[in-house]
């Protein structure tokens, strides 16, 4: 047996106003009290929703679906009337002390009669208003005292209980034909026709022309609806808001950012997922940020090309729009974006008001946007199968489709970041909180090059080094206390390629066999020294290059270097690292 409540809603009226009816939203207890407050509360309860701004009123119905673990409640929208219908002010007391309160039915029943009258009285102004229209601009009529008259009796034979309803309150030509057929035969109306007949013979009744063009309208307007619902069905054929998604969901988060030191494997570690999950080379699409890239990049933009021989500009649509055109072209199948070096640009400014889509809720935006203008156009003429050639009126049908927006839940996407890099943009705690982020360490992934020796001519002769000791000795010194270098500008086992160290990619072991050991010296001197020298030991270069007469110069380092080999790092170093 349903219960009955009231809630104050005001600090989130906004929230349920928007929500259409039928529609579903789950309310999560902003404090301990409010879900106290609510634990009584079952499904199939019916909740008044009241605020008091700007007078204490009741305006939308609620029915409770059920609970959502013990945080939140699930709600069905069933009712909403404009103004709202007043309440006595013991209730609204009894609301300022309390957010959620229990009512009898009969009071339940008092004031959802209200509403119901309330909503009626509503759709009989918009009916009346519409049938005023229809007479000046359809009609033609220049005289429309009969939309008045036909009101006056109308109310008058409703409230005598002659009809069921007001005449402004009926939408079907159907029903209203039994009405006006009662109207026209009882015997009040009968009496006041035969009186203003005697006033003037000659003259018709503006009551009579109002029953008989209200019939008429209605007629006319259902024609138009099914006019309307045909051609929307025709030019639409592809509703966004209307898919259903079917892809499997995949054990990955959808916003996913993997971040660490330089050469940790962050690419690598999206490449082997994108590998697993998306073979298909259809299925995704990669790209990197850099320091000026923005929304039109990201997203799309007009750009001019040639036709013949004019220039005419079209919209370009970027790596974003394009794998989302094919999430929702195919919504059977998963899609991947992956962005490398996110950072690289300002992140915020390359999303945009898309940002507001990285909100999902079981994958799919919690929130969709509007679509500007030119995606209007570009989704209609990729979803709108002929729209070039309709009518003005269709092509606004078929735009108005695709007029919100949002991320669907079979699109990922998937991104690298290193915060060490020299001209990278600080991303905000705004941004950072929509997306799941895996930290990779500096020494994970390191056991595949245990075993990558190169060899390399020392001022005592020709030795093999070890190169994961080596680097991890580096990183040693870097971050001791005379260099206090952040971990994520330390050396990752990757730092030079897998491909340049001989990795097998099957076995992910060392390949001496494949080692070409020059090609590693040169890898050596023009990345691990160059990033050592410009970027992470800048200020302490004589830290580092301890055995180097002059670091002030990358050449000078370079030279030594081709005389004593890891020596440049000190003999403590080079020690440590030499293969017996």
């Amino acid at each position: 047996m349903s219960k009955y409540y009231m809630f104050e809603i005001e600090s989130i009226v906004q929230t349920f106003t928007v929500l259409d009816t039928g529609k579903e939203i789950s309310f999560g207890y902003s404090s301990a009290e409010e879900q106290e407050c609510f634990k009584d509360v079952n499904g199939g309860d019916l909740i008044l929703g009241y605020y008091n701004e700007p007078i204490d009123a009741v305006k939308i119905l609620f029915e409770v679906k059920g609970h959502l673990e013990d945080t939140q409640i699930e709600l069905v929208k069933k009712l909403e009337v404009k103004d709202g219908v007043c309440i006595t002010s013991d209730i609204a007391d009894d609301l300022r002390q309390k957010k959620l309160i229990s009512i009898y039915k009969e009071k339940f029943d008092e004031i959802y009669e209200q509403m119901l009258r309330k909503q009626e009285s509503g759709e009989n102004a918009d009916l009346e208003e519409e049938f005023r229209d229809y007479l000046k601009n359809v009609r033609e009529l220049t005289n429309i005292r009969q939309v008045d008259e036909l009101k006056k009796w109308s109310d008058i034979l409703y409230g005598d209980g002659v009809i069921s309803k007001n005449v402004y309150s009926i939408t079907s030509y159907a029903e209203y034909a039994e009405i006006e057929d009662i109207i026209r035969n009882s015997s009040r109306y009968a009496i006041y026709k035969m009186e203003q007949k005697e006033k003037s013979p000659q003259s018709g009744l503006a009551s009579d022309q109002g029953l008989t063009n209200y019939g008429k309208f209605l007629k006319y307007r259902e024609e138009n609806q099914k006019g309307n619902e045909k051609r929307e069905e025709r030019v639409t054929g592809f509703e966004i808001e209307k898919l259903n998604f079917t892809a499997p969901k995949l054990p990955v988060p959808q916003n996913y950012l993997v971040f660490g030191a330089p050469g940790t494997g962050k690419s690598h570690e999206v490449k082997e997922l994108q590998e697993s999950y998306f073979p298909d080379k259809n299925s995704y699409e990669r790209v990197t940020f850099y320091s000026n890239y923005s929304y039109p990049n990201f997203v799309g933009t007009y750009k001019p090309k040639m036709e013949g021989k004019d220039i005419v500009y079209s919209y370009v649509p970027g790596p974003f729009i394009r794998i989302l055109e094919k999430a929702y072209r195919n919504p059977d199948k998963n899609y991947l974006l992956v962005i490398e070096e996110i950072n690289r640009a300002n992140p915020a400014a390359a999303f945009g008001d898309i940002f507001q889509l990285l909100d999902r809720k079981n994958g799919r935006s919690e929130y969709s946007i509007e679509t500007s203008e030119e995606l209007k156009l570009f989704f209609a003429k990729r979803f709108v199968s002929g729209f070039d050639e309709m009518s003005g009126e269709e092509q606004d049908i078929a735009l108005e489709s695709f007029s919100k927006m949002y991320i669907p839940p079979n699109m990922y996407i998937w991104a690298t970041m290193n915060s060490a890099d020299q001209g990278v943009y600080p991303m905000d705690t705004a941004f950072k909180r929509r997306w799941d982020f895996k930290y990779i360490g500096i020494n994970d992934n390191m056991e595949s090059m245990q075993n990558v020796t190169f060899k390399i001519a020392l001022a005592s002769g020709e030795k093999k080094v070890n190169w994961n000791k080596l680097r991890m000795k580096i990183n040693e010194v870097l971050s001791g206390l005379q260099c206090r270098v952040n971990e994520d500008k330390l050396l990752g086992p990757y730092f030079i390629s897998s491909e340049v160290m001989a990795i097998n990619k099957e076995t992910r072991t060392f390949d001496e066999s494949k080692f070409d050991n020059k090609q590693f010296i040169d890898a050596f001197k023009n990345k691990v020294i160059m990033y050592l020298f410009e970027d992470a030991a800048k200020q302490r270069r004589t830290e580092i290059f301890k055995e180097c007469d002059e670091v002030t110069r990358f050449s000078s380092v370079c030279a030594a270097f081709d005389k004593k080999g890891v020596e440049i790092f000190g003999r403590e170093i080079a020690d440590s690292v030499i293969e017996e």
